[in-house]
């Protein structure tokens, strides 16, 4: 995942030889290499805040489900904002644009996922989503799912250039 600035990229790997997944930062021409977290469970699916001074992500580090979690850029603070019931996970964190909420993934491993959303700091959280069996919530309604998910899309000239 790119940095707001567009000068570094965020990511899940075992590169270390570990059996878990740790996240790490890089400069985006593949210099500057840093492991930001170091635990016994897998921390995965990084997301820039709009700011570049948070990452919000996905981690087992304190049970076997997968809850969201948010850490300053360097990796240190990381603090769980989520935490779902067995057999359920919280996956997929994505900030709205102007950071005040983060959107995420709940559900099982099998694809039976709804949407979330909360404040920056873990609170109000709420289900956007229901699957088409159970009537959708009532109450307020947040936007859907961020469209930073999508491929980026390089501005064009009328001439087909980059602008």
């Amino acid at each position: 995942m790119w940095s707001p600035d567009g000068t570094k990229i965020a990511f899940a790997s075992t590169r270390d030889g570990g059996d878990t997944f740790e996240i790490y930062t890089m400069n985006a021409d593949g210099s500057g290499l840093t492991r930001l977290t170091n635990d016994p469970g897998d921390d995965v699916h990084p997301a820039w805040s709009p700011d570049g001074t948070k990452i919000a992500f996905a981690s087992t580090r304190d049970g076997g489900n997968y809850k969201i979690f948010v850490m300053n850029a360097d990796g240190s603070g990381p603090t769980r904002l989520t935490n779902p019931a067995p057999p359920l996970h919280d996956q997929h964190p994505t900030w709205s644009p102007d950071g005040t909420r983060i959107e995420f993934d709940r559900g099982t491993l099998n694809n039976d996922e709804d949407i979330w959303v909360m404040n920056a700091d873990g609170t109000n959280q709420s289900q956007v989503t229901s699957p088409p069996s159970t009537p959708i919530p009532t109450g307020p309604r947040t936007a859907p799912r961020s469209p930073s998910r999508a491929a980026p899309t390089i501005p064009t000239t009328t001439s087909g250039t980059s602008s």
